[in-house]
């Protein structure tokens, strides 16, 4: 079984009062259950060492989608945390009884890697190993963007992030403003450029539910 494992940990969390980093985890579980029907099966979030945290998507393809939704996710929500997140591809040799802590193979090694890894002020990282080739350097980029999102562009990044976007119209009602409002946002989220980097990156992967 070819998957994607993301690997990640809260930032800030030691500096925090705990009753935001049980905050961040609800959000965070919440946002991997709106992420089930893009893979067709659970994520089986699973939390480890206080702060970090794994879950597993079984159509690899939708990595970058999936991970730039969680951050928007937490980013959209008052008082939430932010978080690393470290993809990795590969097969999963065993996944996991109860939950992912005792799952194994190299998906799950390259994620671990990757976050061990990353640079500092990085939040965003792909293990180059079974990877596309330029999928790195299209983290790269999706990282620098993606950090600089305000609240009110995550709120309208969410729906339009989803495998099948909602029309700004739509997300202009769902959140009691001007569809010109919305297109603000998205512009100012260089969600154009976002957009661009997801297809590329999924186009890469042709075989079916990848």
């Amino acid at each position: 079984m070819k998957a994607a494992v993301l690997t990640g940990d809260i930032i800030g969390s030691t500096k925090g009062a705990r009753d935001a980093l049980e905050a961040t985890f609800r959000i965070l579980s919440d946002a991997c259950d709106e992420l089930e029907p893009w893979h067709g099966a659970p994520l089986r979030l699973t939390r480890y060492r206080g702060d970090g945290w794994q879950c597993l998507l079984p159509r690899p393809s939708l990595a970058l989608r999936s991970c730039l939704y969680l951050f928007a996710r937490l980013r959209a929500q008052d008082g939430a945390l932010p978080t690393r997140i470290s993809v990795g591809l590969g097969d999963i040799s065993f996944p996991g009884t109860a939950d992912l802590s005792d799952a194994n193979g190299p998906a799950f090694h390259n994620a671990g890697h990757g976050l061990d890894t990353m640079s500092r002020g990085r939040r965003l990282v792909i293990d180059p190993v079974d990877a596309p080739a330029l999928a790195p350097a299209v983290f790269v980029l999706c990282d620098a963007i993606a950090q600089g999102w305000s609240q009110p562009q995550a709120e309208a990044l969410l729906r339009s992030l989803l495998p099948k976007p909602a029309t700004q119209s739509d997300i202009a009602s769902s959140l009691g403003i001007r569809q010109q409002s919305v297109a603000d946002r998205l512009d100012a989220a260089q969600f154009w450029a976002v957009s661009e980097a997801i297809q590329e990156f999924e186009a890469t992967f042709t075989a079916p539910n990848t």
